[in-house]
């Protein structure tokens, strides 16, 4: 009886391990493993393509020569010399500038074994240029809004207040008051811009999920 639970454990092993294995190789983001010895035992087919590297090339390898070939990948001008997988646990970008201009979150984490011990590192990263981009491209556009949002609130408060202080005889108070409405449509359209430009990414998130 021993011996069959024991071959039965062993067989649910091997099929957790050959289900891991399947998700790991074909997961778009990359995996790499290493164990207690900061050894390099495992790195999947998705950081290989991101990086150019070939596998052999790490297997059985310390963390330090993947640090060392990663950092030969790294745009200096965007970034520090900072190791992929590190001593402590942590999360933080790096820029690739080969072999494609790209940006990777990174994220380390500790495995243990069952009594506790430090089993080893893995290491999770994540292609976020896409992410980036579109970030860098918010930024942008609502410093582009602020400023032309400003404009026509300038003159709308410029002129009322002109309106305030001073009287001006008929025509020239219709003129100001002309540039006012006008300037408040402006501001309307902006801001009608804005809240279609609203709905459409929140429309957009609610398809996504």
């Amino acid at each position: 009886q021993d011996i069959t639970e024991l071959d039965s454990s062993r067989a649910k092993v091997k099929e957790r391990t050959r289900e891991l294995d399947t998700i790991f190789t074909l997961s778009p983001d990359g995996f790499v493993l290493a164990n207690s010895d900061n050894n390099i035992v495992f790195i999947n087919t998705a950081l290989l393509k991101m990086t150019g590297f070939k596998e052999d090339a790490f297997i059985g390898k310390s963390a330090q020569v993947f640090n060392e070939s990663m950092a030969s990948l790294y745009d200096m001008d965007r970034m520090e010399n900072t190791p992929v997988i590190g001593i402590e646990d942590g999360e933080h970008i790096i820029y690739l500038s080969k072999p494609t201009s790209c940006v990777l979150n990174c994220n380390q984490r500790t495995m243990y074994g069952l009594t506790g011990e430090q089993d080893g590192q893995v290491l999770y990263i994540r292609d976020v240029t896409h992410e980036k981009e579109v970030d860098n491209m918010k930024s942008e556009f609502l410093s582009t809004a602020a400023h032309e949002l400003r404009t026509p609130l300038a003159s709308i408060y410029g002129f009322s207040e002109l309106l305030l202080n001073r009287d001006y005889d008929k025509k020239m108070t219709h003129e100001i008051i002309e540039t006012i409405h006008r300037q408040s449509l402006n501001l309307k359209h902006l801001l009608d811009e804005l809240l279609d430009l609203s709905r459409i990414e929140a429309r957009a998130a609610k398809d996504f999920y």
